[in-house]
């Protein structure tokens, strides 16, 4: 069975709206509700893979090599979609998001494939 874990600079371009709950605990509080374009390039990666062979199992672990040669697993660069909620207490954020990417990155025609991401994050503001 393969594993694949690639690590992505993304740049989302997100739209925002803010529903204002009121005060929370003394603090003014609120829902934020964001969706948007990403774009991403991968900066590295991993395939490991696990096979069982006559009751032994073997692990192996390749670096994942990205271009558009015969040579690479996939192609460096993923476009995407990324939606999301947060809740706002003062300069502090809790967001849940969801990624889905719309790029095959495969370098081979016959197999499709696609990122897709879920983050939570804590965001500090500064300035506010």
């Amino acid at each position: 069975m393969d594993n694949v874990n690639m690590t992505y600079i993304r740049i989302p371009v997100n739209a925002q709206y803010k529903i204002n709950l009121g005060e929370i605990a003394g603090s003014n509080a609120d829902l934020i509700i964001h969706l948007g374009p990403y774009f991403a390039y991968a900066i590295g990666g991993k395939i490991k893979n696990e096979q069982k062979i006559n009751e032994k199992t073997e692990k192996n672990s390749t670096k994942i090599k990205f271009g558009s040669g015969d040579d690479c697993h996939y192609k460096p660069l993923d476009f995407g979609l990324g939606a999301g909620v947060g809740l706002q207490i003062d300069n502090r954020r809790v967001i849940i998001e969801f990624n889905r990417g719309l790029t095959n990155i495969s370098n081979v025609s016959a197999y499709t494939a696609t990122n897709w991401s879920f983050v939570v994050g804590v965001i500090f503001l500064f300035g506010k």
